[in-house]
């Protein structure tokens, strides 16, 4: 650990123990404490938590192994609770990917290896200190209502305060490689791409879990993480097993959302299709496979439905499917998702 995240540690402390003391603060840490608690016990939490635990066991049997400093542990438990958890929740937003694109490509940029070099050397402990609280007030500072003039000069302030970091780093990066430590510097570097590079299935397969965790919840079964992983298995060798299928786009007309928080489908066929076009798209939908090309302009969201119904131009059913085990309180609306407004 080293001195600017001791300094953090120690303020931190500081801040819970002045904490305990002001009621306020005090329901509010509590709050987020209960909040906490209540995700833990979510089943997709469990899963994730499991994924994490095996990443650990690999990692600190490779460590140790290679007689690698233990406090990589630290660095690995600090990306996952500041950049890979947040990460996750966002990942089924549009940009979720792209921001995972930019989190690895980050990594390998002159930015990236900057801020590496200002974590990687640090001031005195005092100093730290002294510069952590200080951008603490300034920061608070700015959050307030104050006029433009006092906020440009806080922003300055910072930005100077900001240049001494590097220029102090920089001159420390410098002097360890000219005493030849620069193999060991950019091993600790690419440790951070590593990390992504570890956590690039959790956060592949997130889009899925997340779709399964919405679904379970109106099943008649309890959502249990065994559950979730077992329709996660289903789901991603399906999704292998019906990787080949091409649907002709031109027998789709329209595509409609409607029903359970907007997850049943109307689609409308035009005449020239055939029941095997029909079943694949059902396979599709239900294995999460469906490209938003692949039905031209009627662009839809990659998720498991609730039902999917087919009509032809004139409005005759064709055929309809509805996913296994829904609620009795819900299987009503999902039967009838037609009489729902349809957006």
């Amino acid at each position: 650990m080293n001195n600017r995240e001791l300094a953090i540690l120690i303020l931190a402390s500081l801040f819970l123990t002045i904490a305990i003391f002001n009621k306020d603060i005090k329901e509010s840490i509590a709050e987020i404490i209960k909040s906490i608690s209540e995700v833990i016990k979510e089943p997709a939490f469990n899963l994730l938590f499991t994924y994490q635990i095996f990443c650990l066991t690999i990692l600190t049997s490779i460590i140790l192994k290679f007689h690698i400093d233990l406090w990589i542990i630290k660095d690995y438990i600090i990306m996952i609770i500041f950049s890979i958890s947040p990460l996750i929740i966002y990942v089924n937003k549009e940009n979720g990917m792209g921001k995972f694109k930019k989190e690895i490509l980050k990594s390998f940029t002159v930015s990236g290896l900057l801020i590496f070099i200002t974590n990687q050397y640090t001031f005195s402990l005092l100093t730290e200190i002294i510069i952590n609280f200080s951008l603490l007030i300034l920061i608070s500072e700015i959050a307030k209502n104050i006029n433009k003039k006092t906020k440009t000069f806080i922003d300055i302030i910072i930005s100077i305060l900001g240049i001494v970091i590097i220029v102090h780093s920089l001159q420390s990066f410098v002097t360890d490689l000219s005493n030849n430590m620069s193999i060991l510097i950019f091993i600790n570097y690419f440790s951070v791409i590593i990390f992504w590079i570890i956590n690039i299935p959790l956060i592949l397969s997130w889009k899925y879990i997340s779709q399964l965790d919405t679904l379970e919840n109106f099943l008649i079964y309890r959502k249990t993480s065994y559950t979730l992983y077992k329709n996660f298995n289903i789901l991603i060798f399906s999704k292998v097993k019906y990787s080949y299928l091409k649907i002709n786009e031109y027998i789709i007309s329209n595509i409609q959302q409607g029903g359970l928080i907007k997850k049943c489908y109307l689609i409308s066929i035009k005449q020239n299709y055939s029941i095997e076009d029909i079943d694949n798209i059902i396979k599709i939908f239900k294995t999460c496979s469906g490209k938003k090309d692949l039905y031209g302009k009627f662009e839809v969201s990659i998720f498991i439905p609730f039902a999917i119904k087919f009509i032809d131009e004139k409005g005759n059913n064709i055929k309809s499917w509805i996913a296994p085990d829904i609620k009795p309180e819900y299987l009503k609306m999902v039967k009838n998702f037609e009489s729902f407004d349809i957006i």
